[in-house]
C-alpha cells in the first residue's frame, strides 16, 4: 500500500474524507463510537498524522516559533546554558502545540532574521 491518506481510510471506514479530517482536528463533532474506529483504522493502515505542511497552508499558520539572538549562532550552539535555554523553548512549544518547531537567527541579520520568520508563519517571536 501507498501513502496512507484520509481518503484512504475514509475509504476503509466507509465515511467521507472530511468526517475522517473531523476526527483529527473536530473531534466534539463526532460520537465517540465513529472516532474511536476511524482512529483505530487510522492506527491500524499506519497514518502518521495531518501533513504539518498541508495544515500550515490551510490554517495559514506553522506553528512555529522564531527566536532571534543577539549572540552568533555558533555561541548559542556551543554554549551549554545557551543549549538549555533553546532546548526548553523547542520543549514548550511542542508540549503546547504537539508539531510546532523552532526557527532561530541572529540579530547579527538585521531585519531580515525578522522577516524570515514572518514568511515561515511563526506564531511567536522571542527577541
Amino acid at each position: 500500500m501507498g501513502r496512507v491518506t484520509l481518503q484512504t481510510i475514509a475509504d476503509h471506514v466507509g465515511v467521507s474524507r472530511m468526517t475522517v479530517s473531523n476526527a483529527f482536528s473536530r473531534p466534539g463533532q463526532l460520537s465517540a463510537r465513529l472516532r474511536d474506529r476511524i482512529l483505530a483504522v487510522a492506527n491500524e493502515l499506519g497514518y502518521v498524522g495531518p501533513d504539518p505542511t498541508a495544515r500550515a497552508l490551510s490554517s495559514g499558520t506553522a506553528g512555529t516559533v522564531g527566536l532571534l539572538l543577539s549572540e552568533t549562532l555558533t555561541y548559542a550552539l556551543t554554549d551549554e546554558v545557551a543549549m538549555a535555554f533553546l532546548a526548553g523553548i523547542a520543549g514548550r512549544a511542542r508540549a503546547d502545540r504537539p508539531g510546532s518547531d523552532a526557527v532561530v537567527g541572529c540579530a547579527a541579520g538585521g531585519h531580515r532574521a525578522g522577516t524570515r520568520c514572518r514568511h515561515r508563519w511563526c506564531r511567536g517571536l522571542l527577541l
